[in-house]
């Protein structure tokens, strides 16, 4: 790897040189690794290519003479790798570039050290735009930001940050590349900084030596230099994220607006199978002045529609008897044009290109649970009433009271896929001494989201800890007998819980059984299902303090 490095960079003289590695689970404890180093540089021709790995082979004379070298990098590199049992290849266009690329079969450490999770509750659901027209600077930001539990948008032009801000807003953060200009030559954050509000923070990405400032002399902003670490880049963000609540630190109340059903009238739909998601959906539309009505399942939102128009339809992903992708493609399919709603996707899901994968399957928007109020607002002042005539009013579908139990399926149902991301350790949030397991302010929130009574907060937390526990041995003897996707479904499921809840870590876990159940992992699946359990105890013996607290 180091030879192979020491090439790229020799060889180019502008661009980058990207390290990329991936890792494919394999039998018997073992992973395959792909190492791949691809530069921007000189590039090899192709008469040339199977030549390069001969010991003190280089391109031509004219390559000895101008970078020098004996030609037995590449040899020793292929020795090395064959030696480990691997091989290596190469692709490679003249003046476009090269990617040199070998694969090792390792076995897994061996270790008791747990790794650190990259999810940071601080960060956890802030939205950010990014601003940088180079792919791998927008690659490295997402996936580095998403591993933290942000949601990003990555754009690569001003044309591109304009629409986003107006129509996939509002941000928490702008993330933006200081050497970007609009088109009166204008540096790109200046720009912004006219059209973004001005409680948003700005994160702005210079070269070496260099700064931008803005006018808003009230705006937050850092100055980050290039190369961004990772740490450096953590703590800008939490940084933000502090700054940005402290001005404006307000109750939840304040937050939402009781007469925006009056100014943007809405007929919404919430598609959502569990008792206690559906309650704090609609408890939210409700303090916004919109009477929600509910569908648990996909067949139920079928039947509704066939009654009755519906402007928006906020669509849970993974339903029951006929999920929000499956339910989604037989509205586009079988409710004329004229009559189709908004639907928004709602999901625990918070990976990078949930929201493309959505909108690829006809869904118009996505926000993530547990829904944000800010979020929602802007999501549905974007969205359109459809002017039809002749509608008559929903019967309403009953709307959950008393706690219900889930009933788990028994046998395998189809799922939406789910992608992993890289998990980077970052520094972890010092907590309070009483809470190190849930977030207080989560339940305050969703408190004042049920009406402020303490009481439908505790009956709700009453159901998850009663619901749950049987989960977790469901959960091993599915992914004992490989039934992964169903498994995958119930993992979900109790993470959405318990992110609603404030227990972070315990959802993180629940993530962490959706990887390996998406790996086809039993091992670790059924190792991080013990975790996760473990987690849930002492998670419920906060959420009872909480509960029993005045």
């Amino acid at each position: 790897l180091a030879n192979l490095l020491s090439n790229a960079v020799k060889f180019t003289n502008e661009g980058e040189v990207m390290v990329h590695i991936v890792g494919h689970p394999q039998p018997d404890n073992h992973y395959d690794i792909t190492f791949s180093v691809r530069d921007t540089g000189i590039g090899i021709p192709a008469d040339r290519i199977d030549h390069i790995f001969n010991a003190f082979s280089q391109v031509d004379a004219s390559t000895t003479r101008k970078y020098g070298g004996s030609g037995l990098g590449l040899a020793i590199s292929q020795k090395l790798v064959h030696i480990m049992g691997g091989h290596i290849t190469v692709e490679s266009q003249v003046g476009v570039g090269s990617t040199f690329s070998f694969t090792l079969r390792l076995p897994v450490a061996k270790t008791d050290q747990q790794p650190r999770r990259g999810t940071q509750p601080l960060l956890r659901n802030q939205r950010a735009l990014i601003v940088d027209d180079n792919a791998t600077n927008r690659t490295l930001l997402t996936r580095q930001m998403e591993s933290w539990g942000m949601q990003t948008i990555a754009v690569a032009t001003a044309e591109e940050s304009h629409h986003a801000l107006q129509e996939q807003g509002p941000f928490h953060m702008l993330v933006i590349d200081g050497q970007m200009n609009n088109h009166q030559e204008e540096p790109l954050p200046m720009e912004l900084d006219r059209l973004a509000p001005e409680d948003t923070p700005f994160l702005i990405l210079n070269s070496l030596g260099s700064s931008i400032s803005v006018q808003n002399s009230s705006r937050f902003v850092i100055n980050l230099n290039k190369p961004i670490k990772s740490l450096q880049l953590y703590n800008a963000l939490i940084s933000a994220v502090d700054r940005s609540k402290r001005s404006t630190t307000r109750p939840i109340e304040g937050v939402f607006d009781p007469h925006m059903g009056e100014k943007h009238p809405l007929r919404i739909l919430v598609a959502e199978d569990h008792p206690i998601n559906q309650k704090v959906v609609v408890g939210i539309l409700s303090k916004l002045g919109y009477r929600a009505d509910v569908a648990a399942n996909g067949v139920e939102v079928t039947e509704a529609l066939e009654r009755q128009l519906y402007d928006v339809i906020l669509m849970d992903v993974q339903m029951p008897e006929m999920d929000g992708v499956q339910t989604t493609h037989y509205i586009r399919h079988n409710i004329p044009k004229k009559r189709q709603p908004t639907i928004i996707a709602m999901t625990a899901h918070a990976l990078q290109g949930d929201r493309e994968r959505y909108i690829n399957a006809g869904m118009d928007d996505y926000i993530s649970k547990p829904v944000q109020v800010a979020h929602l607002k802007a999501i549905l002042k974007r969205c359109k009433p459809i002017k039809a005539r002749g509608t008559r009013p929903l019967r309403p579908f009953p709307r959950q009271t008393a706690p219900i139990k889930i009933s788990l399926p028994g046998e395998e149902e189809p799922t939406l896929p789910l992608e992993r991301t890289a998990e980077e350790p970052a520094p972890q949030e010092t907590r309070s001494p009483q809470w190190q397991h849930i977030r207080p302010e989560t339940l305050q929130d969703l408190q004042t989201i049920l009406g402020g009574e303490k009481k439908s907060v505790i009956e709700l937390v009453t159901v998850f800890l009663e619901e749950t526990p049987p989960k977790f041995t469901r959960l091993e003897e599915l992914i004992d007998s490989k039934k992964f996707t169903t498994a995958q479904r119930i993992a979900h499921s109790i993470k959405g819980l318990s992110a609603t809840f404030g227990g972070q870590e315990l959802a993180d876990l629940c993530q962490e059984i959706e990887n390996a159940c998406k790996a086809n992992d039993t091992n670790k699946g059924k190792k991080r299902v013990q975790e996760a359990r473990e987690c849930f105890f002492a998670t419920a013996v906060e959420l009872q303090t909480w509960c029993q607290s005045a």
